[in-house]
């Protein structure tokens, strides 16, 4: 996503990527500057951070990582509130990188965040970790 935004003319000051922990972030951060690297992209200025850190800001382009390790949600991925942060900080594009069946769990959510991620789902352009829409 961060490479198809970079590519399309967005400047990475415009885009920002929210994992619900730290250890997720430095990961993006280390494969970014990899990336950066071999295909030399300007990725200055890309904020890379965790919910809490991206509170009250904003960028044109937001990716959202709901991946977790767990089998069940854990207190990040599963708190309304920080939900409504993550999903609230794009003015032009989200992008979420998530399993949808888990995003859809109503052993895990409430009603209200399960509609929600319905919603999102509906409107969105789902593509496979094989690259397959």
């Amino acid at each position: 996503a961060v490479w198809v935004a970079l590519s399309q003319g967005v400047k990475s000051s415009d885009i920002g990527i929210i994992a619900p922990y730290n250890a997720q972030v430095v990961q993006i951060l280390q494969k970014l500057r990899q990336i950066s690297r071999e295909n030399a992209l300007d990725i200055d200025g890309l904020k890379v951070s965790t919910v809490h850190s991206f509170q009250g800001q904003e960028r044109r382009v937001i990716v959202v990582d709901f991946t977790d390790d767990n089998v069940t949600p854990t207190h990040l991925t599963a708190k309304r509130q920080l939900i409504n942060v993550a999903l609230s900080r794009a003015k032009e594009q989200l992008v979420i990188v998530g399993n949808q069946d888990y995003l859809r769990n109503k052993e895990y959510f409430n009603e209200k965040e399960i509609e929600i991620f319905k919603r999102l789902l509906k409107h969105s352009r789902l593509q496979r970790e094989s690259g397959e829409e």
